[in-house]
């Protein structure tokens, strides 16, 4: 049976899993997130770490490295098969400037697909494809004003004094007449 809420976040990083087998159901693409290194995507999910020994699942991790987001786009929305199984793990990252490794999603063996059949066939909803939201609108910056306004306001204001054209022709520049009064 499928609930009408959804778990809140535990807090987990997907770099925790290293070397483990992953059952990885993808949720929804978060674009823009600000992080200490900038802004970021980060795809959504939900993970079963499966061993020998039975499942654990962590609900609404975040994933943050651009290979594996990159992985998990193509899962989601998928009708066929909306989710992934892979070994997490590293390999070398030529294009770091500091070395860091890039994550990766291994291949899993024939062993790890008896598990993730096995974790199924107890939870058949992970195997229900999710439907990613619509596209929320994106609402326009305030644009600045149109350049025909601009030019009239530019031509309305008066260099002596900082006056209107209305105000100079109200009131004139004559000292005897005295200042405007706003």
């Amino acid at each position: 049976m499928s609930d009408a809420f959804r778990r809140a976040s535990s807090g987990t990083k997907i770099s925790e899993f290293l070397g483990m087998t992953l059952l990885v159901k993808p949720l929804c693409l978060q674009e823009g997130i600000k992080t200490t290194h900038g802004e970021a995507d980060a795809m959504e999910c939900d993970v079963a770490v499966l061993s020998p020994r039975g499942p654990s699942v962590e609900y609404g991790v975040l994933i943050f490295q651009r290979i594996l987001v990159s992985d998990l786009k193509r899962r989601l929305g998928d009708q066929k098969s909306p989710l992934l199984l892979g070994v997490l793990g590293t390999k070398p990252n030529k294009k770091a400037p500091d070395g860091r490794p890039s994550w990766v999603f291994e291949q899993a063996t024939d062993e790890h697909a008896e598990w993730a059949r096995a974790f199924l066939a107890d939870n058949p909803e992970w195997a229900q494809p999710v439907v990613p939201a619509p596209a929320k609108p994106v609402v326009p910056a305030r644009q600045a004003p149109d350049r025909q306004v601009s030019q009239a306001r530019q031509s309305t204001t008066d260099s002596y004094a900082g006056r209107s054209t209305r105000d100079s022709e109200q009131y004139p520049s004559d000292p005897s007449y005295g200042e405007p009064p706003f």
